[in-house]
């Protein structure tokens, strides 16, 4: 990802696009938006613009750990993904579910919380392609999963590597 000009030459890619992706959206649709600490803040607005504040269902914060840390900073272990519906609760949900780790639901399962801790693809895993902002696959199974129902349509606009295809 490189922008000759900088953020407004990014800001200039994507709001097009997401005003497309709003349109091509179902009314029971989803549309997730990974993002990072540098433009972060101004796609939330963008998106606040293009689907409606009203329509910004959650920021989900995805931890991976993964990678080194400066002495001059807060370490960055983690990106934020932007969830919104295009119609005000008309969005497909089914929460995923992972094992509880307190004693009183010790053995039972609970509804995940807005941070996901899914490791970030390792430099030696068969599923790395070398793509600068290739998905792990959990994390995409996990969005897809609780916001697509079986036999549904699964968008990805940039497609990246091919992990969400894979």
């Amino acid at each position: 990802d490189t922008w000759s000009d900088g953020t407004a030459s990014y800001l200039a890619m994507i709001t097009p696009r997401l005003v497309l992706m709003r349109e091509l959206l179902a009314n029971t649709g989803s549309i997730y938006v990974h993002i990072d600490w540098h433009v972060g803040h101004y796609v939330k607005l963008v998106m606040d613009e293009v689907f409606g504040r009203d329509n910004f269902l959650n920021e989900v914060v995805w931890l991976y750990g993964l990678g080194g840390s400066s002495s001059r900073y807060w370490p960055r272990k983690h990106d934020k993904i932007l969830w919104y519906s295009k119609v005000i609760d008309g969005q497909y949900f089914e929460a995923d579910m992972i094992p509880a780790t307190s004693q009183k639901m010790k053995g039972e399962l609970k509804k995940a919380p807005d941070y996901w801790e899914i490791p970030n693809i390792n430099n030696m895993a068969e599923e790395r392609l070398d793509f600068a902002t290739q998905k792990p696959e959990p994390l995409l199974a996990r969005i897809i999963r609780s916001s697509c129902p079986a036999g549904g349509l699964v968008a990805d606009f940039f497609v990246g590597s091919g992990t969400t295809a894979a």
